[in-house]
């Protein structure tokens, strides 16, 4: 939430333009509106409270997602790195956090979801690192290539750009991104303090989400 900050982490990004467009899907009927954030040790911890505190009177789903090792590596990982559990510690020294999870809802993927004790929005925690939750992935993405990626940490895709533009069928596209479910990989190994090791060669604006 600090326009410098936000302009180095996203290598230019304006903070007033994105809140102002959040604001706008919230006054035009978006829902669920989700805020991803990753807190950085030494960075960005000392605005943990105020991006949890953006729920307390907006219907948002404020989420904090474990730093990964994917694409170009600006940070320290092993040094940077905070679990979801440590935050979720500090958000709770504040406000008493109550789960939400019991009615599984489709969009809220291998998200653990919670409210504080009087918001109106939500706050989720996604920690692929310290609790792997591959077994309940629901999750394909498709890269701005055209290509669809079961998992986010394993660099194999299957094109269907390419199939697309030659014709293909409704029923060969469905054969294609079935297969694109069953290649989904059983786990990963990801560890605390090994980290570093790159696990995707591309840039998450390239994988898309």
């Amino acid at each position: 939430l600090d326009a410098e900050r936000y302009a180095q982490m996203t290598r230019g990004g304006n903070l007033h333009a994105v809140l102002r467009g959040i604001e706008k899907a919230d006054q035009i009927g978006f829902a669920p509106i989700k805020i991803n954030t990753v807190a950085l040790r030494g960075f960005n911890e000392d605005e943990i409270l105020d991006i949890a505190r953006l729920t307390l009177k907006k219907p948002y789903q404020v989420r904090f997602i474990e730093l990964m090792p994917t694409g170009r590596i600006d940070v320290n990982v092993p040094e940077q790195y905070l679990s979801g559990d440590v935050i979720m510690a500090r958000i709770g020294t504040f406000r008493k956090l109550h789960p939400v999870n019991g009615n599984f809802r489709r969009t809220d993927g291998p998200a653990r979801i919670y409210r504080m004790e009087g918001a109106v929005g939500e706050i989720g925690f996604i920690n692929p690192v310290s609790h792997h939750f591959c077994d309940l992935c629901n999750r394909l993405r498709l890269t701005a290539d055209g290509h669809l990626r079961s998992c986010l940490l394993v660099d194999d895709e299957l094109d269907l750009k390419t199939p697309l533009r030659s014709g293909c069928s409704d029923a060969d596209l469905q054969d294609m991104i079935r297969k694109a479910i069953l290649k989904k990989p059983k786990g990963h190994d990801l560890q605390i303090g090994t980290a570093q090791q790159r696990k995707s060669r591309k840039e998450m604006p390239r994988i898309g989400g």
